[in-house]
């Protein structure tokens, strides 16, 4: 009877182990842009947007900030030889810029022409311009 009881209670444990596993929400490290730091700055228009603003084919956009993502590469390029032979050493980033008026909009522009997903979670690094600080409050670049 005791044994009934232990098997019975097994094979009730049993589904809902494999329930607990906590994988089904894993994201693979190499399938995300992963951000190192984040830069922000005071941007002027460019020669572009003043024509679009001209012709009228783009809104008229305020208080331009220019936003850099450095993002981790990856480095399936092999690991740096001791041997002789010039080596080259290769960038393990790369920076993505966008100018606009929204952070938001600037980043979606950013992620578009990056191949993986970003993934800023972990981030270390947050650079202000001292010349957006000056003009804009703080608060309002994340509004």
């Amino acid at each position: 009877m005791k044994r009934r009881k232990m098997m019975l209670a097994i094979v009730a444990l049993l589904p809902m182990i494999s329930l607990l596993t906590g994988c089904w929400s894993q994201r693979e490290i190499d399938d995300l842009s992963l951000v190192a730091g984040i830069a922000l700055d005071k941007a002027h228009e460019t020669k572009i947007e003043k024509a679009l603003t001209k012709n009228g084919a783009a809104r008229k956009k305020e208080d331009l900030i220019s936003i850099t993502y450095q993002i981790f590469t990856s480095s399936s390029g092999g690991g740096q030889g001791k041997g002789g032979g010039g080596s080259s050493e290769q960038k393990r980033y790369e920076n993505f810029t966008e100018t606009g008026d929204l952070l938001l909009e600037s980043t979606r522009e950013i992620s578009l022409r990056t191949e993986r997903p970003i993934f800023a979670q972990h981030f270390k690094t947050l650079v202000i311009g001292d010349e957006l600080l000056r003009t804009t409050p703080i608060r309002s670049l994340w509004i």
